[in-house]
């Protein structure tokens, strides 16, 4: 990928402080996704994480300390960004809750991400 590529990449993704941070259905898999970014336009995309109770095998995936849904089964967080249409969420927020521990090491893995674009 040419360096100017990835400046277009950079200044496309925005991704928000963790006080804005917030889960929301992504429809297309019906888990909960961690919201952690936006584009600039009204319409555009969100920057997610999505959340599963049973993943798959050879991904990577950060494992809460305590289980973030409603069940007693833990959930991952799988450790790849991804981007969606903002119509493809839910429009309410879900009730989950991360420690400030898990939030510590998704915003450090934000960083590393960032700094390889």
């Amino acid at each position: 990928m040419s360096k100017k590529n990835n400046e277009r990449i950079k200044s496309t993704i925005i991704i928000k402080n963790r006080n804005w941070w917030h889960i929301r259905k992504y429809y297309r898999s019906g888990h909960g996704a961690l919201i952690v970014g936006e584009s600039g336009q009204k319409n555009g995309d969100y920057y997610f994480l999505n959340i599963t109770k049973n993943p798959p095998v050879g991904y990577s995936y950060f494992e809460t300390e305590k289980p973030i849904n409603q069940g007693k089964q833990k959930s991952h967080i799988r450790l790849y960004l991804q981007k969606g249409k903002k119509k493809t969420f839910s429009r309410w927020t879900m009730k989950y809750e991360l420690s400030n521990q898990d939030l510590d090491k998704i915003e450090e893995f934000l960083e590393k991400k960032k700094k390889r674009l």
